[in-house]
């Protein structure tokens, strides 16, 4: 084989593996600031159902901020339907009024 041919397929693999460690090195560094955004943001918050009405639309229950919340999804949005406190936030709050 030819050296400077050789050469340039090392140089090209070189390069190669350059580009794909900056890659993956982005790729990690996206998810874990998303991973700490979202337990930021997130931390409060549980979906704890979500019940499919088609192969479009859902139902999801959520928990947040000591309230639960039915929500409605479909193509076009989203959709509050009814909003519930809990009932220990409930019991709480009476007692602390009395």
């Amino acid at each position: 084989m030819d050296e400077p041919f050789l050469m340039a397929i090392v140089q090209s693999v070189a390069a190669l593996a350059v580009v794909l460690a900056v890659f993956a090195g982005l790729v990690w560094l996206l998810r874990r600031l998303q991973t700490s955004t979202q337990k930021q943001h997130g931390e409060n918050m549980k979906v704890l159902r979500r019940l499919p009405l088609d192969a479009k639309h859902s139902l999801v229950e959520v928990f947040y901020d000591g309230r639960h919340y039915l929500i409605g999804l479909s193509p076009t949005g989203m959709t509050s339907i009814s909003r519930h406190i809990d009932k220990q936030t409930v019991s709480a709050t009476e007692s602390e009024s009395s």
